[in-house]
C-alpha cells in the first residue's frame, strides 16, 4: 500500500460522535509549533516534573524512528510506529480522533490514548500539528493548545541545524521553512492557541502548566505575537532567496 492510496480517506476522515462521547470531558493539552520550537523537550520536562498530573498521548505515525539529541526513539514511548495497512485498518475502525499527512507521513491520535488518561484521572498531554488543532476545535472536546515559539529566528535556525547535525537537504529545508510560515500565520490569526515563547525551559513549563490547569493566562500576549511576526517576516525573506 502506498500513501497516495490513503490520502483521500485521511482527508475525509471524521470520527463517529458516539466514539468521542466517553472522552469529551477529559482535559487535553497539546503542544503545537514550528519544527524546532522545542515541543519534545517541553513535553518531556512536563512529564518528568509532574508525572502524577499528565499522561503522554502516544500518537501513531508511519515515519521511521529517529534520533533526538543522540537518543533513538522507542516504539510505544515516543510514537506507535506503524505501517500504512495498520493506519488503513484503524481508519476503518474509527479508532482515531484525527489523522493527517505531514511531510509524506501519516500521524494520528487514537481515542484509546485519551481514554487511558481519563481512566487515570490525568491531563492527556501530546503534540499536534496546526491542522490537527483545527480538527479538535470542531469536536467540542476539553482541549487547550499551546503554540510554542523559539525566542528568535536565529535561535530557530540553530535548533534546526542541530537537529540534523548540519546535514539538511536544501529541498527539505525549503519544505519545512514553508510549512513553518503557514503554521505561524495560522497561530496568529486563530483564537484557540496560547502562544508561548520557549526561551527559558523552566519558566516555559511553569506557564504551560498554568494553562493546562485553567489558570488565567493571556493567550496572545504582545511579546509573543511580536516575536511570531518577526520570525514570519524573516522566513518570508528566506523563502524568497530559496525560490
Amino acid at each position: 500500500m502506498e500513501l497516495h492510496g490513503l490520502k483521500d480517506k485521511i482527508a475525509a476522515y471524521h470520527p463517529a460522535t458516539e466514539a468521542l462521547d466517553p472522552v469529551r470531558q477529559t482535559p487535553i493539552l497539546f503542544l503545537v509549533g514550528i519544527s524546532g520550537a522545542g515541543k519534545n523537550t517541553v513535553l518531556q520536562r512536563l512529564m518528568a516534573l509532574h508525572p502524577q498530573e499528565y499522561r503522554h498521548i502516544v500518537s501513531h505515525t508511519t515515519r521511521k524512528p529517529r534520533e533526538n539529541h543522540g537518543v533513538m526513539e522507542r516504539d510505544g514511548v515516543n510514537y506507535h510506529f506503524v505501517d500504512l495497512p495498520t493506519i488503513d485498518r484503524m481508519l476503518d475502525e474509527q479508532a482515531f480522533i484525527e489523522s493527517k499527512t505531514y511531510a509524506d507521513n501519516v500521524y494520528g491520535t487514537s481515542i484509546a490514548e485519551i481514554k487511558k488518561a481519563q481512566t487515570e484521572g490525568k491531563i492527556a498531554l501530546g503534540d499536534l500539528t496546526v491542522d490537527g488543532a483545527d480538527e479538535y476545535a470542531e469536536f467540542d472536546l476539553n482541549v487547550k493548545n499551546v503554540f510554542l515559539l523559539p525566542p528568535s529566528y536565529e535561535v530557530w535556525q540553530e535548533r534546526l541545524l542541530a537537529r540534523y547535525e548540519g546535514n539538511v537537504h536544501q529541498h527539505d529545508l525549503y519544505k519545512r521553512t514553508k510549512t513553518a510560515l503557514a503554521e505561524l500565520e495560522h497561530a496568529l490569526t486563530t483564537d484557540y492557541f496560547y502562544i508561548v515563547i520557549n526561551d527559558d525551559l523552566d519558566k516555559t513549563v511553569e506557564l504551560i502548566s498554568q494553562i493546562a490547569h485553567g489558570e488565567q493566562v493571556e493567550p496572545h500576549y504582545h511579546k509573543a505575537v511580536a516575536i511570531a511576526e518577526q520570525i514570519a517576516d524573516k522566513i518570508r525573506s528566506q523563502l524568497a532567496q530559496l525560490e
